[in-house]
């Protein structure tokens, strides 16, 4: 799908800025149009508007995600580079 190839290019970012303004950014835009979806679903027309609503929320969610993990991620990479470096200048 595309947004795993867009979660790649911005997990591969140091800056976990443009990953959480990505999520901030298209959250809302996919609930939105699951929302959408599936209010034209419910009033009775097609019923396959059910799936690309599902599709909509599964990516918000791995996005939502994304916003919280990766600058976590960042963090831990940080603190641990800046270990490894006071160790070796210890030595």
């Amino acid at each position: 799908m595309p947004t795993n190839r867009l979660i790649a290019r911005l997990r591969a970012t140091t800056q976990a800025r443009w990953s959480v303004l990505a999520a901030v950014f298209l959250v809302p835009f996919y609930l939105g149009g699951a929302y959408l979806a599936v209010k034209v679903a419910e009033s009775g027309h097609h019923q396959w508007l059910y799936l690309p609503a599902a599709c909509w929320i599964w990516n918000a969610m791995k996005f939502a995600a994304m916003a919280v993990i990766h600058p976590l991620r960042i963090l831990g990479h940080r603190v641990s580079v800046a270990t490894v470096g006071q160790a070796e200048s210890a030595l």
